[in-house]
């Protein structure tokens, strides 16, 4: 049966397919580099998809939270590692007993502190505080 490309999409996989080709690498090298690029593409693809979807409908938020929701009770304390400006931590202080958000990021901190200044279930920290 096979997939359909569009025309794009063929240039694009011959393009690779003859690079691949010529890449002048062992069977195991590239392997590593293809997962690397992978890698590199997931991240890509999921930086674009906060611009196109809001944090209250995007796909992997509502599939996390559901998740988080499920296995959080109100006595628990949350550590959000790479909160970044705290979005996931101010939605998860509604249901825990207290959130720590943490983000090397320390203007993505600076923004959270601002926009939850009235919440007090949650603690925003630099990873510069940490180390």
């Amino acid at each position: 049966m096979g997939i359909k490309l569009q025309q794009k999409e063929k240039l694009l996989c011959t393009f690779f397919y003859f690079i691949d080709k010529i890449l002048p690498l062992s069977k195991k090298a590239k392997f590593k580099f293809y997962l690397n690029l992978e890698w590199i593409f997931d991240r890509f693809s999921h930086e674009y998809s906060f611009k196109n979807y809001s944090p209250d409908i995007h796909p992997v938020r509502t599939t996390t939270k559901r998740f988080l929701l499920a296995q959080l009770q109100s006595h628990h304390c949350v550590l959000d590692l790479g909160c970044n400006r705290g979005d996931m931590s101010a939605y998860l202080a509604d249901y825990t007993n207290k959130v720590v958000g943490v983000d090397y990021d320390k203007y993505a901190i600076d923004l959270a502190k601002k926009s939850m200044i009235n919440q007090t279930l949650i603690l925003f920290v630099t990873m510069s505080t940490i180390i």
